[in-house]
C-alpha cells in the first residue's frame, strides 16, 4: 500500500493466546483446543495539513471513494467539517486485508470523533473527556517589572496580561509599578490526568505598592452579569482604559507650548505620544463607534471614536487601521482597531493618543474616568458574602492549594 510519507503506519501483532485443557498427569485430548485470537491491526496517523481536508486523507491511505463518502456522511453527524484545522490529527484502523476498521479525528486532548465499521454499517460517535478544575494561589513580590516577575516565578505570559487587564483601569503597570510591591491571585486551572494543562478565570486578585492596595473579585450574579469588582462593590471597570496599548516609554506629553520635533516651533501638544515598537497592536479605550478612519495631514494614518458621556478618542501615527474600522464602525473596549506606526508628521514609531470631554481636549494621564455600573444592589449582600471568603483566601493562601472543585 502506498502512502504518503508523513502517514506514520504501524502494524499491531497481538497475541494468540491458546488454552489448553490440560493438567498434572494427564494426556492432551484429540479433540481441536480451544483458541482466542485478535486480528492483526495496521494503524495509519496523520496530521492535517493547510488546505487539506478529511477525504484527501482518506484517499492518501488507499480508501476507496464509496467508503470515503460513508465515512465522512457519517461523521458530519457528529463533526461540523468546517471546524477541521491544520493540527488535528486523524487515525485509520485497518486489518492486513486492508479493510477499513475504524477512523479516529482527535481535535484535542479532550475531545475526539470516531467512526466504526461494523459488518456494513458506519456508526459515528463523538467523545469528550473533561479536564478536572483546580483552585491555585500565586504570590509574588515585583522584583522588575511585572511582567518579568511572573516568568520568573514559573507564571504563564497569559496570566500576567490576564492579571493587568483586570486592574488596567486603575493601574498603570509600566510607570506605576515599584520593585517591593506584592500581588496575590486566585485562580482556576485545567488539569489533565495530573497533568497542568492552562489557567482558566482568575476569580481573585489584589495588588499592594507604594501606589495603594487594590482588590478585584469575580462575580456573576443570577442574572448572568459577570465582572470584577472591589471590597465594595464597585466595578473596576472605567468607561475608558487609562492607555489604548502596551507601551514602551512616554515619549511627549500633553503641553500647551511643546516644540515640535519637525517643525522647530512652540504649539499645543494636545495628547501624549506611547513610544512603542512599530506593528504594536492598538485598542479602543471604551466602548463606541467610529467617526473617521483614514489620513489626516500631520497625523498620518488617524482613526477618531465617539464614546458614551461626550467623550471622543483619537489615535494617530498608525502604520495600518484594522479593516472593518471604518466611520460608522461600533467598537468595543479593548478592540484592536490597528497598529502603531510613524506616518504622518513623526520621527519614529509611536501613538498620539488625545481624548476630548465636550469639545475640548484634556489630558488623557489626568483624566477622570466615569466608572462602569456597581453590582445590582439585590444582589451586593450575596457578593459580599463571597468576597470576604475570597479575600481571607488571600490572606492564608496555604489555605487554598489546588483541590479539585
Amino acid at each position: 500500500m502506498k502512502v504518503r510519507k508523513k502517514c506514520i503506519k504501524r502494524i499491531f501483532f497481538l497475541f494468540i493466546l491458546v488454552f489448553f485443557p490440560f493438567c498434572r498427569g494427564t494426556t492432551i485430548p484429540d479433540s481441536n483446543p480451544e483458541i482466542k485470537t485478535e486480528k492483526v491491526r495496521i494503524e495509519l496517523s496523520c496530521v492535517l495539513e493547510s488546505g487539506e481536508n478529511i477525504d484527501y486523507i482518506l484517499q492518501e491511505m488507499a480508501i476507496e471513494s464509496n467508503e470515503r463518502y460513508k465515512i465522512t456522511e457519517c461523521l458530519k453527524e457528529y463533526l461540523d467539517m468546517r471546524s477541521c484545522m491544520p493540527g488535528d490529527s486523524i487515525i485509520v484502523f485497518k486489518d492486513l486485508d486492508e479493510n477499513f476498521l475504524k477512523l479516529d479525528y482527535v481535535k484535542n486532548i479532550f475531545m475526539r470523533f470516531t467512526v466504526t465499521k461494523i459488518d456494513t454499517f458506519y456508526k459515528a460517535e463523538k467523545i469528550e473527556i473533561p479536564p478536572s478544575i483546580a483552585i491555585s494561589t500565586i504570590t509574588g513580590t515585583v522584583s522588575s517589572s511585572l511582567y518579568e516577575t511572573f516568568l520568573g516565578i514559573g507564571e504563564s505570559h497569559e496570566l500576567v496580561f490576564d492579571y493587568a487587564d483586570i486592574f488596567a483601569w486603575v493601574i498603570d503597570f509600566l510607570t506605576e509599578v515599584q520593585n517591593g510591591d506584592t500581588f496575590e491571585i486566585i485562580v482556576e486551572r485545567e488539569f489533565f490526568k495530573n497533568n497542568f494543562i492552562r489557567n482558566k478565570r482568575i476569580i481573585a486578585a489584589s495588588y499592594k505598592g507604594e501606589i495603594g492596595t487594590y482588590y478585584a473579585f469575580y462575580f456573576m450574579d443570577l442574572d448572568g452579569k459577570e465582572d470584577y469588582y472591589d471590597e465594595v462593590g464597585n466595578s473596576l471597570r472605567k468607561q475608558l482604559l487609562k492607555t489604548p496599548l502596551q507601551y514602551r516609554r512616554i515619549s511627549s506629553y500633553f503641553s500647551l507650548r511643546r516644540l515640535h520635533p519637525i517643525l522647530k516651533v512652540r504649539r499645543p501638544h494636545y495628547g501624549v505620544d506611547f513610544a512603542a515598537p512599530n506593528g504594536t497592536p492598538i485598542s479602543s479605550v471604551g466602548d463606541g463607534h467610529v467617526v473617521f478612519a483614514g489620513w489626516k495631514g500631520g497625523y498620518g494614518k488617524l482613526v477618531v471614536i465617539n464614546h458614551p458621556n461626550s467623550f471622543k478618542t483619537y489615535y494617530g501615527h498608525l502604520s495600518r487601521i484594522k479593516k472593518g474600522i471604518v466611520a460608522g464602525a461600533k467598537v468595543k473596549q479593548g478592540e484592536v482597531i490597528g497598529n502603531v506606526g510613524s506616518t504622518g508628521l513623526s520621527t519614529g514609531p509611536h501613538l498620539h493618543f488625545g481624548i476630548k470631554k465636550y469639545g475640548k481636549w484634556i489630558n488623557p494621564l489626568k483624566v477622570d474616568l466615569p466608572p462602569a455600573d456597581p453590582i445590582s444592589e439585590k444582589y451586593k449582600e450575596l457578593y459580599l458574602e463571597e468576597m470576604e471568603k475570597l479575600k481571607l483566601g488571600m490572606l492564608f493562601f496555604c489555605c487554598f492549594k489546588p483541590r479539585p472543585l
